[in-house]
């Protein structure tokens, strides 16, 4: 059987869902840990089926960790191929149920899904950042007239 590890700020909506969850005995709830020195204790497969992240930040990182991802095509953020590197699923109980018991009953291939998806972000974010950097840089040098940008 699968163990489920929680962790993260609990919101005022989730109160309820992790009292529900922290009684199971195949449940830890870690509250708000680091969630990259969590990931790399040993890969695992992310459950993240939100209804309108676009990317959330926990995929990304996971991913990049090379954990596998159960992810809605809300949060897969195109990095998530569906059987390759995790799962997406609809955002309903049958859908979401298949793909905790498909990932529990490949779990010998986790670790390849993992490092594909950890393959997958380097390969789709090579250059982003420079891109950024060398952006900022030239709005901090004065050679852009553009002004009133945030950084993120």
């Amino acid at each position: 059987k699968g163990y489920l590890h929680v962790c993260g700020e609990i919101t005022p909506a989730q109160v309820d869902l992790r009292r529900r969850l922290a009684a199971l005995p195949q449940v830890t709830d870690h509250g708000r840990i680091s969630f990259i020195k969590f990931l790399k204790q040993r890969r695992r497969v992310l459950l993240s089926p939100s209804f309108s992240e676009g990317l959330p930040r926990t995929v990304m990182e996971a991913l990049a960790c090379g954990s596998s991802a159960i992810v809605s095509e809300a949060s897969s953020g195109g990095f998530v191929e569906h059987g390759r590197t995790g799962w997406i699923v609809a955002l309903d109980h049958r859908s979401l149920l298949a793909a905790m018991q498909a990932a529990e009953s490949e779990w010998s291939r986790v670790p390849e899904m993992g490092n594909l998806a950890a393959t997958r972000v380097l390969e789709r974010t090579r250059g982003y950042f420079d891109t950024v950097a060398r952006a900022v840089a030239e709005v901090a040098a004065g050679k852009s007239k553009e002004k009133g940008f945030s950084l993120c």
